[in-house]
C-alpha cells in the first residue's frame, strides 16, 4: 500500500465531548470533598446487532477516497477478515469500510476502528484503543497528490469528486493541526475542536476558513477501551461526554458530514451502536495468573483503590460497582493539561454545547 493512501487513511474521525455542571462533594472530608459523583443520564435503547454493522459497513462517513481510482492503481489495502464483514469489506482492513457517498458512488472511508481497534499478538481486538498510532508526522503534500489524482482521472465536474471533496477538505484541515509528539497517544480533543472550528451552526455546513481560533499544540490523550462504557456515566475521563451517549457520538461524522440533515439520519442508528459497544466484554488475560500474588493485589486494592475505582470479583457474592466519580487534581496529581486545554476556551466550549451534539437530554 503506498505511503500516501496510507496517510490518508490514518486519518481520525473525532470524538466531541460535553461539558456540563458537576454535584456537590460528596463526602465533606479532607481527602473525600475532593470526589465528585458524576450523575447518570436517561439513554435511549438500541439493537447491538443491528449496531455491529453499521458500525464497520455503515455510511456515518459518506464522502471518501473513489474505490474505482483505487482499484484501477492496484492500491486497495487487503487483509484478513477478521470482523467477518461481506463482499468488498471482507477483505479491508478494519479501520476501512467501502461504503456509497452521500451521491451513491463507491468509496473507501476510515471508521471508528481506527481510534477503537488494536492487535495484541495474532488477535485484532475491536474496542481497544489504538496504541499503535502514529500522528507524529503529518504532511499535507501526499493528501493533495491524491486530489490531483482524483482530478486527473474523473475531473472537478464528476460525481467521483464530489464523493471526494468533502473528505479532502475535513483531511486537509487536520493534516495541518494535529500533530502529536509520540507515537501512541490520539488527537481526538483536537480533532474535534478543528473540526468544529470548519462548521457554519446551526446548520452544520463546511467553512474552508476556520471560524473560531485553532489552538497550535496538540494535547494527546488515550482512546478508552469500548466495554468500559458500560459502567461510566461520562464517556471521558475528564467527566466530559455526559448526557445522551449516541446523540453526542455522531461527532464521528464531523470529517465528513455537509449539512445537519445527515447527522439526524446517522443519529437514528447511533443509539444501536452505543448497545453494541456495551455488550463488548473485555478479551481474557491470555497468560498464566499468580493466584496467590493476585489475592495479596485484591486486598491491597480493596484498601487503597476502591473508593475511586470500584469493586472487581470473579466471585458471584460481591457485586462489582463503580463510583462514577471526579477527582480533584489536588488529590490525584496528574498532567492537568488535557483536563485544561481545550475545554478552557469558552468560545469552543460555548459551541459545542449550543451545537447538535450538546442539546440532547
Amino acid at each position: 500500500m503506498s505511503k500516501f493512501v496510507l496517510f490518508v487513511f490514518i486519518i481520525m474521525t473525532g470524538c466531541s465531548k460535553q461539558t456540563a455542571p458537576i454535584t456537590q462533594p460528596i463526602i465533606q472530608n479532607k481527602v473525600d470533598s475532593k470526589l465528585y459523583a458524576i450523575p447518570s443520564s436517561p439513554q435511549r435503547e438500541g439493537d447491538a446487532i443491528k449496531g455491529r454493522e453499521y458500525l464497520l459497513e455503515g455510511d456515518y462517513l459518506d464522502s471518501g477516497i473513489p474505490l474505482a481510482l483505487m482499484e484501477k492503481m492496484d492500491i486497495v489495502p487487503k487483509m484478513e477478515n477478521y470482523l467477518n464483514r461481506s463482499g468488498k469489506n471482507a477483505s479491508l482492513p478494519p479501520q476501512f469500510t467501502a461504503t456509497n457517498a452521500a451521491n451513491g458512488v463507491d468509496i473507501i472511508a476510515p471508521n471508528c476502528l481506527t481510534c477503537h481497534g488494536a492487535f495484541l499478538g495474532n488477535d485484532y481486538i475491536l474496542g481497544l484503543g489504538n496504541y499503535d498510532f502514529d500522528g507524529t508526522s503529518t504532511s499535507n503534500f501526499t493528501l493533495k497528490s491524491l486530489a490531483f489524482m482524483v482530478e486527473n482521472k474523473f475531473s472537478k465536474d464528476s460525481k467521483q469528486w464530489e464523493a471526494f471533496e468533502q473528505f479532502y477538505n475535513g483531511a486537509l484541515a487536520l493534516s495541518r493541526n494535529i500533530k502529536t509528539e509520540s507515537v501512541g497517544v490520539n488527537s481526538a480533543d483536537k480533532i474535534a475542536e478543528v473540526l468544529l472550528a470548519h462548521r457554519q451552526m446551526p446548520g452544520m455546513q463546511w467553512s474552508d476558513d476556520p471560524l473560531l481560533s485553532i489552538t497550535k499544540f496538540t494535547v494527546p490523550a488515550d482512546p478508552p477501551a469500548w466495554w468500559l462504557l458500560k459502567k461510566k456515566n461520562a464517556q471521558f475521563t475528564t467527566g466530559i461526554g455526559r448526557g445522551d451517549f449516541a446523540r453526542i457520538s455522531t461527532a464521528s461524522s464531523l470529517l465528513t458530514m455537509n449539512n445537519i440533515e445527515k447527522v439526524k439520519e446517522i443519529d437514528k442508528a447511533f443509539p444501536d451502536i452505543i448497545a453494541f459497544i456495551k455488550s463488548l466484554e473485555a478479551p481474557k488475560y491470555p497468560k498464566k495468573i499468580d493466584q496467590k500474588l493476585a489475592a495479596k493485589g485484591q486486598v491491597i486494592f480493596n484498601k487503597t483503590c476502591k473508593k475511586c475505582h470500584g469493586s472487581y470479583s470473579a466471585s458471584s457474592v460481591q457485586k462489582e460497582s463503580y463510583p462514577n466519580y471526579i477527582v480533584h487534581h489536588d488529590v490525584i496529581k496528574t498532567d492537568p493539561t488535557l483536563a485544561q486545554s481545550y475545554h478552557e476556551r469558552t468560545e469552543f466550549v460555548n459551541l459545542y454545547n449550543n451545537s447538535w451534539f450538546g442539546l440532547g437530554e
